[in-house]
């Protein structure tokens, strides 16, 4: 709507002609003159026959237009999923201009649909182009009349009891880009069709829709990034927040989703939240609730209501759906509980494909004892079953008073794999929680921050215990007191099938005095053990959760201890144990353990706050270590403050220290008020930074009026001197006997100390060598030219030629040709085998991937079990030597025969000839493919010449 001239008379409510251009087509519609808060706007209407008229393009069929094409003479793209929702004809709309302002308006109304559009011609400083959409505003909103009651969904209630529940105003809204917020809408729409529309709408694509609560009314808007790729499957409606930017560059919304928190009662009914998603042409309103009956609860886990939004524009109530992913039961009695549920999941797999998995969960206690039980189910893509089944129990068992078992459990899981939790996360690991007490919590479910830790523990065991074919898993736990002053859970779990994996987490509790609601002192440590041979690595790690004080719940113990060393894979042959983590500078690589510091942090009071920490670790490049100490007392107007510090570190070789201290006292005050006021400082600082050997260092000392600083020591001390090879070779490479460690790996049958026994087509021989190598020979060859170059950091990263350091493989005998030799890496400490004379901790990588070692298999032949061809002629008939080598008399066979010599040749005679050795015969010509017949006539005719000596019959039949 670029332009609209008057052609006759201003009078007011009198007729005008103007012309009016929808993209390239022009009209000449009949107005009327209209003011809207003292602002002049021209009204006006069309109908079909103008469109057939004017608007070039237009079907004459029924004299309408399609308002998708409509649409498109504003420059509005919809994606392709939102223009089916206006994909249809229209017989009139109606109209409004704004001459001072060059802005207008359409509306179209149906039965079940409004829409509004607003165009308003941006400034000159604001056009860049002369395309429609850069020229002008654009709003519109697609809104839907249908209003649905919620009431009549809610399970097991009546309705009547319920108030006022119901979704409507359900609209598509699209806003051009940089849409000018400060335009009031009031000024230009009338306001029956102004609707929902705002001119705060986020730029590209929204769906909004309003949710009446009894007398509340909940907006809910949903921006749609936008993006070519297709839109994926949500898990849920129920996100918390609209996590995806608007990125207007594409044309295909994604799924997005937004949510608000509620926590209103309605009768029986708490709603704790609303969420709403689109994803694949549905919307959907997804609700948190719970039903209240005395002391039983029911929640509502993932309710979700889904429209179709072309159905819902169009007024097919066809396109109404309900879906609720679980549900969860909570019971209350004295002396009793029972509480459970399940919950159906969308499972990603990561590959555009998507699953339902099913989890369950389910507490009974009483006085004596509780028992909880968990469970997983879903079917892989393969069809194959996947189940997890865990039962704890909680009980005095017995014991001695140094291991008290207070409970038991037990699990399995059928193509089920476990992801150790990190340590900090072991608190919340479900077979931990499970067999520590009730899922959930004492006191069951009673109200939304409840019914989250609910979701929590269903999402935790979707993510721990993830589907995967051929994995299996036994767990077992136990929860024991020592002296009733430590309580402790335990779950160890076994995992085999693809992959073998050994794995024991769990969490000790310390309070004194015991059972009071303020002890003393409290410690809660969780810890992991884990032996994995997918990742190649042996860890233990132990970590204070933040339920550990002393003296008061804002004295806070902090700290964790941390040993990883792999012994395959990519980091193979690193290593590192951490107490409270790693010195400041040090950059941590990616697969180390997180630890945090040895602690303690406490907030006194208001105005005064201490914290002290220390760690020490050992990595492939040093030893490191340090403390730090800080308090604050903050009163007002009078700040003061002390810090300490120092962090030292060790290099091996060659063998030096560095080492920093730094101390600052300091305090500050405000005089006066307002602009009169003045603040006055005064700080009191040093550092001392050492080095050696020999004991070397600098020192400063700051002060408000001076600083100054000195040396000790000898200074050039600080650089670090090469070692020669004689003193590398002493100390780091061990005699050559003990260089190289050979095993046969694979196919060992039988061994003694002499000689082993192998299968030759699956042998496997390793050679592993404690230094590094840069190069392989074969026979004389060289195997690896391609080897990493090996440096000496302590001689100054001096590189060893090729020939210095290498693994010559000599092969002999006839199968010489016949093996494969594969070569082995693994990580060396880059301060002994780096590039640099002092590794420097700032930079990143500890270790360096060298060659070290060799692995000899067979030549792939043909694999166990096959047969090769056999050459039919080497079973052709050849007349028998006595005197053959291969042929010698053996000891009289044992038994009852008969040695009447004419009885023998005639049950000889009798047995060449009957039909069932006539057909073994044949049998054994056909398969050699030879053209004979067989015969054993000569043989039957002259028995004597087919034996050396009197044959021999059993008594028995032949």
């Amino acid at each position: 709507m670029n332009n609209i001239e008057k052609s006759n008379s201003n009078t007011p409510g009198t007729s005008l002609a103007l012309r009016l251009e929808i993209g390239d087509s022009i009209i000449t519609p009949s107005v009327e003159q209209k003011f809207l808060d003292n602002k002049k706007y021209y009204y006006g209407s069309l109908t079909g026959g103008d469109f057939f008229k004017y608007i070039d393009g237009i079907d004459a069929k029924d004299s309408k237009i399609n308002l998708a094409t409509l649409l498109k003479n504003f420059d509005v793209e919809l994606e392709e999923s939102l223009a089916e929702i206006v994909d249809f004809d229209i017989s009139e709309l109606d109209f409004g201009w704004y001459p001072e302002d060059e802005a207008g308006w359409l509306h179209i109304s149906t039965a079940y649909l409004s829409v509004t559009l607003l165009s308003v011609k941006k400034s000159t400083t604001e056009t860049s182009s002369n395309s429609v959409s850069d020229k002008r505003h654009t709003l519109l909103s697609i809104a839907s009349t249908y209003e649905q009651d919620l009431t009549e969904i809610m399970p097991l209630v009546d309705a009547k009891s319920l108030p006022t529940m119901q979704l409507k105003n359900a609209s598509i809204i699209y806003a051009s880009s940089n849409f000018d917020q400060s335009i009031k809408l009031e000024e230009y729409l009338p306001e029956k069709i102004r609707g929902g529309l705002s001119a705060k709408s986020n730029p590209g694509f929204s769906i909004a829709v309003e949710v009446d609560l009894d007398d509340m009314t909940i907006p809910l808007v949903l921006p749609l990034q936008r993006s070519t790729a297709k839109s994926k499957a949500l898990a849920d409606a129920k996100i918390s927040a609209a996590e995806n930017p608007l990125d207007g560059s594409d044309d295909t919304p994604k799924s997005s989703n937004t949510s608000a928190s509620v926590g209103r009662s309605l009768g029986p009914i708490t709603v704790n939240g609303l969420g709403l998603a689109y994803q694949d042409g549905e919307l959907i309103l997804g609700m948190d609730g719970a039903l209240n009956l005395a002391n039983f609860q029911m929640y509502l886990l993932d309710m979700n209501l889904k429209l179709n939004v072309k159905a819902l524009m169009s007024g097919d109530l066809d396109g109404l759906s309900f879906d609720l992913s679980g549900l969860y039961l909570d019971l209350q009695t004295s002396g009793f509980s029972l509480s459970g549920g399940f919950l159906r999941k969308t499972i990603d797999d990561g590959h555009g494909a998507s699953r339902d998995e099913y989890l369950g969960q389910l507490s009974l206690k009483t006085k004596a004892l509780s028992l909880t039980a968990l469970g997983i189910y879903s079917q892989l893509d393969n069809g194959d079953q996947s189940l997890f089944a865990y039962l704890a129990l909680n009980m005095p068992i017995g014991g001695d008073p140094a291991f008290f078992v207070e409970g038991l459990a037990l699990g399995f899981g059928y193509n089920r794999d476990v992801l150790v939790p990190p340590v900090n996360e072991v608190n919340e690991f479900p077979l931990v929680t499970a067999l520590g007490g009730d899922p959930i919590g004492d006191s069951g479910v009673d109200d939304s921050k409840s019914l989250a830790i609910v979701r929590k523990r269903f999402d935790a065991l979707s993510k721990y215990l993830p589907a995967v074919s051929g994995q299996y898993l036994v767990c077992a736990g136990i929860h024991f007191n020592t002296y009733k002053q430590v309580e402790s859970t335990a779950v160890l779990m076994v995992e085999f099938g693809q992959n073998l994996g050994i794995h024991l987490v769990g969490i000790s509790d310390m309070r004194l005095p015991m059972a009071v609601d303020n002890p003393v002192i409290a410690i809660e440590m969780a810890y992991r053990m884990s032996f994995d041979m997918a990742e190649g690595v042996v860890s233990l790690q132990a970590q204070l959760t933040d339920n550990s004080y002393v003296l008061s719940r804002r004295c806070r113990l902090t700290g964790g201890f941390a040993f990883s060393s792999w012994f395959n894979g990519e980091h193979k042959g690193d290593f590192v144990v951490s107490m409270g983590g790693y010195h400041p500078d040090f950059y941590v690589p990616d697969h180390y353990p997180s630890v945090p510091r040895l602690g303690i942090s406490w907030q006194v009071s208001d105005s005064i706050y201490f914290k002290g920490e220390m760690y020490a670790a050992l990595t492939p490049i040093a030893i490191m270590a340090g403390a730090g100490v800080s308090a604050n007392l903050s009163c007002g107007r009078v700040k003061a403050w002390f810090n300490a510090d120092m962090n030292f570190i060790i290099y091996w070789q060659p063998f030096h220290y560095q080492a920093h201290f730094g101390v600052a006292i300091g305090a500050e005050v405000t005089l006066g008020w307002g602009w009169l006021s003045k603040t006055f400082r005064a700080e009191l600082s040093a550092k001392l930074d050492v080095y050696g050997p020999d004991f070397s260092g600098e020192a400063e000392v700051h002060w408000i009026i001076f600083s100054f600083s000195f040396d000790f020591g000898s200074r050039s001390n600080k650089a670090v001197e090469a070692i020669t090879w004689r003193k590398f070779e002493t100390e780091q490479i061990p005699p050559i006997d003990k260089q190289l460690d050979a095993s046969i790996t694979k196919g060992v049958r039988e061994e003694s100390k002499a000689w082993s026994l192998i299968d030759p087509d699956i042998f496997e021989l390793k050679v592993s060598s404690i230094i590094p190598l840069n190069n392989i020979s074969l026979n004389g060859n060289n195997h690896f030219d391609n080897a990493k170059a090996v440096n000496i950091a302590p001689m100054g990263g001096v590189k060893i030629s090729q020939e210095d350091w290498e693994i010559d493989v000599e092969v002999t005998g006839s199968g010489a040709s016949s093996f494969v030799i594969s070569p082995e890496n693994k990580r060396y400490p880059k301060a002994v085998w780096g590039k640099d004379l002092v590794a420097k901790i700032s930079e990143k990588g500890t270790t360096v991937d060298l060659l070290s070692g060799l692995v000899i298999t067979p030549e792939l032949t043909a694999p166990p079990g096959f047969t090769e061809a056999l050459n039919a002629s080497d079973f052709s008939f050849s007349d028998l030597e006595e005197s053959d080598a291969n042929w010698q008399w053996g000891e009289a066979i044992k038994g009852d025969f008969c040695h009447d010599a004419t009885k023998n040749s005639e049950k000889i005679k009798n047995t060449l000839t009957t039909q069932a050795v006539k057909d073994q015969r044949k049998k054994v010509v056909d398969f050699f493919d030879l053209d004979c017949q067989p015969t054993v006539n000569l043989m039957k005719n002259d028995l004597e010449s087919a034996f050396i000596g009197t044959p021999l019959t059993q008594s028995a039949a032949l």
